[in-house]
């Protein structure tokens, strides 16, 4: 089969030639000049590769970047003109809304020269939109937001495109501002062009709440950008906790060791720690670490009408004084900078603490099942979620054979496998002991797998006292 010739595009003036020659080429297309040219490329591309039998590698990504037009132009053209004159129409509000959905999907196949240009639009459009639809809360869209977001899509439209990814070139349209400090954040209030937001990190949790009013405010009222605001929510949600811990629970267990309603809050400051810990990473992990099981712990023993505990005082100092080490200390928001967790002042409660001496030690990672890993035959149950039928078949066969050398005979292997669901959904493997170990996919034909298994069971199993109970396995249960 012989190569088509190589005809290659990336200009206006290329598309007329283009569309003069007749021979199928092999189209190559480096790059488009301007967001705002994707449609006529598209046309021009297309008509030649569905009528001509020509060839283009970089067709799906430049319909992408055609469909990422369709909307800003929507947007610029369509929507802010509406809400300008009506901030509270609830069909412009939807539009904007849809908008947002379609930059969202859009940026999960987007190619990298403009991932991060529709990432400009698919959280901002969204939040926006729901705020305003929202009718419990009395918000409307300021016209700054408005005139940022009209400039961002003109900017957009006029960006250059390059599909090489070699010579791509950053698609950051927004002057970038760092923050070190406090001082730094306030003084965003004094700028008005939008800009994107740096924050390496944060001077101290305690001052993490400020941090997040003054930036959510221009991320939601004047279009900026800021790629840590998510991790920067999670450490305002711990410097609550701790602000909770420290001012009003701790306090109130000093006075009222018995008090079951400050014990429920002590509980609940532990789970709230616990599901933080689940979404944390990096340093904020490792403080949550010495607060999510202890809280929780101590509250549950204090609660217990059967055990006479109460909470001692040393216990609650120690905890004081990690709140306090935590509410002071510097926490980096970026993880690849630094994995370190830095303090100005150590509490001298805290000389003898091994947990928040633990804090300064690199956190131990949790070994990873091996997907080859052997299956033994008194833990088939805990793998259920991690074979397919073909592999539950082959092992619990071999388990059969292997764990029971003298009941696995000519009888008890097809009873074995006449017990195998015939969509694959349960499965029994019986060893020497009698024991009996299910493989179920779903919960709602366990019942109809036990009582078959008992019904076709050898007698000598039915029979079979389970731990010397005189009763049978919980595996089975007599119809």
């Amino acid at each position: 089969m012989a190569l088509l010739p190589t005809f290659v595009t990336a200009t206006i003036q290329d598309l007329h030639v283009l569309a003069m020659l007749d021979e199928p080429r092999s189209i190559s297309l480096p790059s488009i000049p301007a967001v705002r040219l994707a449609p006529e490329f598209v046309a021009a591309i297309t008509a030649k590769v569905e009528q001509g039998g020509w060839i283009c590698n970089r067709l799906q990504d430049l319909q992408r970047v055609s469909r990422f037009d369709d909307l800003l132009a929507d947007l610029k053209e369509r929507i802010i003109p509406k809400l300008r004159v009506h901030p509270n129409d609830l069909a412009a509000l939807r539009n904007l809304r849809r908008c947002g959905k379609g930059m969202w999907r859009l940026r999960q196949h987007a190619h990298p020269s403009v991932f991060d240009l529709v990432g400009l639009y698919s959280n901002s459009l969204t939040r926006a939109a729901r705020q305003g639809l929202d009718p419990y809360k009395a918000y409307v869209i300021k016209q700054e937001w408005l005139t940022a977001m009209e400039h961002r899509v003109e900017e957009s439209r006029s960006s250059f495109v390059s599909f090489d990814l070699e010579n791509a070139l950053p698609a950051t349209l927004m002057p970038i501002v760092t923050i070190s400090s406090l001082a730094d954040v306030r003084g965003l209030v004094f700028v008005i062009e939008p800009h994107c937001v740096e924050l390496g990190a944060v001077d101290a949790v305690r001052l993490a709440p400020e941090y997040l009013d003054i930036i959510l405010e221009k991320v939601e009222q004047e279009g900026w950008i800021c790629p840590v605001l998510p991790a920067l929510r999670q450490v305002v949600r711990f410097a609550n906790l701790l602000a909770e811990l420290q001012d009003r629970v701790l306090p109130d267990l000093r006075n009222h060791r018995n008090d079951r309603a400050v014990l429920r809050k002590l509980r609940s400051c532990g789970c709230g720690m616990w599901k933080l810990r689940r979404v944390a990473s990096g340093p904020l992990l490792r403080l949550t670490r010495i607060f999510s099981n202890n809280l929780t712990r101590k509250a549950r023993e204090a609660l217990d009408s059967r055990k006479a505990f109460v909470i001692p005082t040393e216990w609650i100092n120690k905890m004081a004084a990690r709140a306090e080490m935590c509410r002071n200390s510097l926490l980096h928001l970026h993880h690849q900078l630094g994995d370190e967790i830095q303090l100005d002042n150590m509490p001298g409660e805290l000389a003898g603490d091994k947990a928040a001496a633990a804090v300064f030690r690199s956190p131990q990672k949790r070994p990873k099942l091996r997907a080859d890993a052997p299956w033994p035959a008194t833990n088939l149950a805990h793998h259920r979620s991690q074979a397919n039928l073909a592999g539950i078949k082959a092992a619990a066969i071999a388990t059969i054979a292997s764990a029971v050398p003298t009941l696995a005979s000519v009888r008890m292997l097809p009873w074995a496998k006449a017990n195998i669901n015939p969509t694959g959904q349960a499965l029994i493997v019986c060893t020497a002991a009698g024991m009996a170990y299910f493989v179920a996919a779903d919960k709602n034909i366990l019942s109809l797998a036990r009582k078959h298994s008992f019904e076709n069971a050898p007698e000598h199993l039915k029979n079979t006292s389970f731990q010397g109970t005189g009763r049978p396995h919980p595996a089975f249960f007599r119809p």
